[in-house]
């Protein structure tokens, strides 16, 4: 406490500094005291402090938020500059200036509020701080310096006081969005490059103190679209409003005399021009490369247009003077202004005159409103025209009187501070604007909605209405058809009422009544309150599945903004884990199964929006048998041969089902057959069957369920077209038996009996695996017979019929 100042470069570079209390005997922090404190988070300056030398705080980039205590007179140059981490500022209430550079390049400050104390911002005091959105001017500022606001590329609008006069050389350059400019009458001129490159900037109303437009004071501002100016601007600079190209309407004051150089150049979108009598001389390339203009009035003043002044305003057919062609003739034109001399033009001109502009309008959605306008000119037409904001683009109006004198407009929240014009064109084409006006409505805009929230919580109901004055009055009513009743809970008399959520208020309905500054009173719609629980509905079911399968664990829960992660664990005592497969964040979960996973068990964790758990109850995985050992096999069979189709299968209660399609493209459909719900299926062989296909589907006793591969049908060729015939021969001849088959790997073996009534044996003379063989007759074979079995390649059997050996 015993310190009573902090000098020049105190804590010069001491980088990894992160905090400093300062004691409350301290006046004053020297110049560059904190220099490059970059680690600095946090200093808190005491009331005892009068001054803030400069460069005190320069590059302490990580200092967030700072409050300059009110016994602080003023704040030094480059004070805070490049303190790119500083949110917050307050400034204290004695501060008088705040310094060159005090604030440069501080690119998260957001907002900031000047004291009533302060009467000057300093050149370049806040230059890049490219987050500020706001900021609040007292009425004690006089002057913004120059390049004050560069680069501010995030400030919306500005509204300055009353006091201030002079608004420094790049004053506000390259604030990308800013929108819109309140300039008061207190302004006298706006310097040169002071919006230069404001593009977002749409429209502009110049007071009619300001006498002087600076050279390129909007240049660049390429989303202006109309300029008024007030009857005191006497100078339009050189390239004042150069390259402006959405600019399309431009109102200038009764005492412009000088038009600059380039002043009106490449503004590609303007169509209309008229020069008031004041102008005495439009200067070089004024309006060069306007290609759209097409509408000109001259002023008898004009005593010299400058070189190229119309040069490139291709769509100029027609010009109006004011003076005589006498006067006319005695203009001095510059070169490059051959569109001047051939355009059609009309001398004596008598312009429009607005009598009666139209007037602001305040009503209740639902109604209706009009505009008016009087105006005396020569066959005058009119086209009403809006816009949906200040910034917005013109349009032509079509409701009801939209190309008549009087517009009436059908009254909705939507149109809440449209703003409306009429635009007059005589029968020269030649076109005035009547001043602009806003339609302000009085309604709800925006209603309040149904809330689902869980008891605990605070439910927020909003509305958002548009007027003058608005009062509002929340109001409950216990059911839909209860009676309606004055709300006393946080926010009841504003936009936004807060209530306390329990159970007692399901179903509770809320609703808001406005009222305006005249009396006019409206209701919003009711929103009714749902009070959520956060609750498993379904639980997720056991699975019994043979590994290869996918087991489906889901889950069904009431809640708000449910999130899901799905736990496993490998046995009832293990721990839970959570699971990375399909839909392990959704309500569904897809887990292949594998032997190793028999015993898994499984559960979701659900939460809710607001921070809420549950779990599910553990589903456990069982991997069961399933599995077919053994295929059905294709069959090669005859016509009127019966086919068995097997399946052999692992498995827990097995259910049999074959199914049959009539080629391996067809459908497959449920055998009604012998066997068809048993593992060995019986199908009669018919030539329609041949290429049928045959495959059983099995269940087990869980539902799960598994298909055998297909077997196919063939129907193959085995007749005897010849049958061996009986043979009577003498003793030592050789009886010859011969058949004649038709099949596919054919294979032959006679057989023999004694008689009728013996038993077949194997032949073994001649040719007994032949379809021809040779037998030598002896007395003994008298009354032998013999036949062939013939087998296919597929295994298929056929047997001839017996032939008789008698011996004579």
């Amino acid at each position: 406490d015993s310190v009573t100042s902090i000098g020049d470069e105190a804590f010069y570079y001491c980088s990894s500094l992160v905090s400093i209390t300062i004691g409350d005997s301290v006046t004053s922090i020297g110049y560059e005291a904190f220099y490059n404190c970059s680690s600095l988070v946090s200093i808190t300056i005491p009331d005892s402090v009068t001054s803030i030398g400069g460069s005190a705080f320069y590059e302490c980039s990580s200092l967030v938020s700072i409050n300059i205590p009110d016994s602080v007179t003023s704040i030094g140059s480059s004070a805070f500059l490049g303190c790119s981490s500083l949110v917050s500022i307050t400034i204290g209430d004695s501060v008088t200036s705040i310094g060159n550079y005090a604030f440069y390049e501080c690119s998260s400050l957001v907002s900031i509020t000047i004291p009533e104390s302060v009467t000057s911002i300093d050149d370049y005091a806040f230059r890049g701080c490219s987050s500020l959105v706001s900021i609040t001017f007292p009425d004690s500022v006089t002057s913004i310096g120059d390049s004050a606001f560069r680069g501010c590329s995030s400030l919306v609008s500005i509204t300055f006081p009353d006091s201030v006069t002079s608004i420094g050389d790049y004053a506000f350059r390259g604030c990308s969005s800013l929108v819109s400019i309140t300039f008061p009458d207190s302004v006298t001129s706006i310097s040169d490059y002071a919006f230069y490159e404001c593009t977002g900037l749409t429209s502009l109303i110049i007071p009619d103190s300001v006498t002087v437009i600076g050279n390129a004071a909007f240049r660049a501002c390429v989303g202006l679209t109309s300029v008024s100016f007030g009857n005191g601007t006497t100078i339009i600079g050189k390239q004042a409003f150069f390259s402006c190209d959405k600019l399309t309407s431009v109102s200038l004051g009764k005492r412009v005399a000088v038009i600059g150089e380039d002043a009106f150049a490449s503004c590609y979108s303007l169509s209309s021009v008229k020069i008031p009598d004041s102008v005495t001389e439009i200067d070089v390339n004024a309006f060069s490369n306007c290609g759209a203009l097409s509408s000109l009035t001259i002023g008898s003043g004009v005593t010299q247009i400058g070189n190229f002044a119309f040069n490139g305003c291709y769509s100029l057919e027609t010009v109006c003077y004011t003076g005589t062609q006498e006067q006319w003739a005695l203009i001095t034109f510059g070169a490059g202004n051959a569109v001047l001399k051939n355009a059609t033009l009309h001398t004596s001109y008598v312009p429009t005159v607005i009598e009666k502009q139209p007037v602001a309008n305040y009503a209740i959605a639902g109604s209706s409103v009009k505009f008016t306008v009087a105006a005396s000119g020569k066959n005058i037409t009119y086209q009403w025209q809006y816009r949906t904001s200040a910034d917005g683009e013109w349009k032509n109006a079509s409701s009801s009187g939209n190309k008549t004198s009087v517009l009436t407009v059908p009254v909705t929240t939507a149109r809440n501070d449209y703003q409306y014009r009429c635009q007059i064109t005589d029968s020269f084409g030649v076109k005035v604007y009547t001043e602009t006006v806003k339609l302000t409505v009085f309604g709800v805009k925006t209603q309040p909605v149904n809330q689902n929230i869980p008891t605990g919580k605070t439910v927020k109901f909003t509305v958002k209405a548009t007027g003058e004055g608005l009062k509002y009055q929340w109001q409950y009513r216990t059911s839909s058809k209860g009676s309606w009743k004055n709300e006393t809970a946080t926010g009841s008399k504003t936009a936004t009422l807060s209530v306390a959520v329990t159970a007692a208020r399901n179903g509770y309905q809320y609703r808001c009544v406005i009222t305006d500054k005249y009396g006019n009173v409206l209701s919003s719609n009711a929103a009714t309150l749902t009070v959520v629980t956060l609750k498993v509905t379904a639980q997720p079911a056991g699975a019994n599945l043979p590994a290869g399968k996918t087991a489906k664990f889901t889950v069904k829960a009431t809640g708000i903004g449910l999130t899901y992660q799905w736990q496993y664990r490998t046995s009832s005592k293990g721990s839970w884990k959570n699971e990375s497969a399909t839909g392990n964040k959704t309500a569904i979960l897809s887990v292949a199964v594998t032997a190793a996973q028999n015993g898994y068990q499984y559960r979701c964790k659900i939460t809710d929006k607001y921070g809420r758990i549950v779990y599910s109850n553990a589903a456990t995985l069982k991997v069961v048998t399933l599995k077919v050992t053994t295929q059905p096999a294709n069959k090669y069979l005859p016509a009127g041969k019966t086919a068995k189709f097997t399946v052999k299968v692992s498995g827990t209660g097995l259910k049999y089902q074959w199914q049959f399609r009539k080629n391996a493209k067809g459908t497959w459909k449920n055998v009604s057959g012998t066997g068809n719900k048993k593992a060995t299926l019986s199908v009669a062989a018919t030539a329609a069957k041949n290429g049928y296909q045959y495959r059983c589907k099995i269940t087990d006793q869980y539902g799960n369920v598994i298909y055998s591969k297909a077997a196919t049908l063939k129907i193959v060729t085995l007749k005897i077209t010849t049958q061996p015939s009986s043979v009577t021969l003498a003793k030592g001849k050789t009886a010859t038996f011969k058949v004649v088959a038709k099949g596919t790997g054919l294979k032959y073996q006679w057989q023999f009996r004694k008689n009728a009534k013996g038993a077949w044996k194997k032949a073994t003379n001649k040719g007994n695996k032949t379809a021809t063989l040779k037998v030598p007759v002896t007395a003994a074979r008298n009354g032998y017979q013999y036949r062939c079995v013939i087998t296919d390649k597929y295994g298929n059997v056929i047997n001839t019929k017996a032939a008789t050996l008698k011996v004579k």
